[in-house]
């Protein structure tokens, strides 16, 4: 996954929050498709 790569860069925490973020809104994204097509 992205996260576990930038561990292995380690990458600075920024970037490190910059992609947690970004996780997170996926995550909202996807729990809202699935409410909006009822899967």
């Amino acid at each position: 996954s992205a996260l576990s790569e930038a561990h292995l860069r380690k990458a600075p925490e920024a970037e490190l929050s910059e992609l947690q973020a970004t996780l997170e809104i996926a995550q909202a994204q996807y729990r809202q498709l699935k409410l909006d097509y009822g899967l």
